[in-house]
């Protein structure tokens, strides 16, 4: 995730650690969005316009992540150890406004990114990388194309507006730096118009270090700027999504007791091992639950 500095100046990176991951990131103070590492590579075939997330190869189907303690097995939809799997929380919610999330080519395969859940949570949503991108796929005379990315131009997102059609809110996913040279040099990107959200609370996020708490992940953002386009009910489930997704991860890797977790941990098939790392250290809070 990146972090944006002062309006109108430069963006500064997060402090990156070995469990960070790449996700959008805001500086509501100066309305600043940033995304995630920069790309060493792309994925081979664009897909058709509108495909989803959920039909194409997933980076964690034929290459499983592995940590600390080895290969975890992962829900090839979500991304998720099997037993923390989210799909179950993943129904695709119909909105008018649709949501293109442009990631670099790294945060394909980490798998604390936040942003690959938004085209499973949205009906009309995608999921772009940058390397795929034509010039004019985001350009329809049918809607309102606006970047979520900070300028010293960029307008306030706000819910109501003098141009009626409907928007389509395009997203940047890498680090500050990497999505900054991405706006700045990509032809489908350049042009639009750019948007940033009000001041609002400190972020959630607590996968990776960054300078200020202000700093927003990607789906966080994208709740934060649906809520005002759609209302309050998608940013609520949005948002649920969000915090199930961070403390299950935190859990994963022991830095959360199962007690903490919202909605409690799901069980783990018969047979299967505990697979969180550090799990041999198991805290008081988990202890005292058994």
């Amino acid at each position: 995730m990146g972090c944006a500095g002062p309006r109108g100046g430069p963006g500064g990176s997060c402090v990156e650690r070995e469990d960070s991951v790449g996700a959008a990131c805001i500086h509501p103070g100066a309305g600043r969005i940033g995304g995630e590492r920069p790309a060493r590579g792309s994925a081979g075939g664009a897909p058709a316009p509108g495909a989803m997330l959920a039909r194409l190869p997933h980076p964690f189907a034929s290459s499983p992540h592995r940590g600390r303690t080895g290969g975890l097995p992962r829900c090839e939809r979500c991304g998720m150890q099997r037993y923390l799997c989210l799909c179950a929380e993943l129904v695709p919610a119909a909105l008018a406004t649709r949501v293109v999330v442009v990631r670099t080519a790294r945060e394909r395969e980490q798998v604390t990114n936040s942003g690959r859940l938004v085209p499973l949570a949205l009906a009309n949503a995608q999921l772009r990388e940058r390397a795929e991108l034509a010039r004019d796929e985001l350009a329809d005379p049918a809607r309102r194309t606006l970047l979520l990315f900070p300028s010293s131009a960029a307008a306030e997102l706000a819910p109501a507006s003098a141009d009626p059609r409907p928007v389509t809110l395009v997203v940047p996913d890498g680090t500050w730096r990497a999505t900054r040279r991405m706006v700045a040099r990509e032809p489908a990107l350049a042009a639009l118009a750019r948007v940033t959200l009000p001041p609002g609370p400190p972020t959630r996020y607590r996968l990776r270090t960054h300078p200020d708490e202000r700093c927003l992940a990607t789906l966080e953002a994208v709740a934060r700027a649906l809520g005002l386009l759609e209302g309050a009910a998608i940013e609520q489930q949005l948002t649920h999504l969000f915090t199930l997704f961070v403390e299950r991860t935190l859990y994963s890797r022991g830095r959360l007791a199962g007690v903490d977790v919202t909605g409690g941990v799901p069980p783990r098939q018969p047979g299967e091992r505990d697979q969180r790392q550090g799990s041999r250290r198991t805290s008081i809070a988990d202890a005292e639950a058994m």
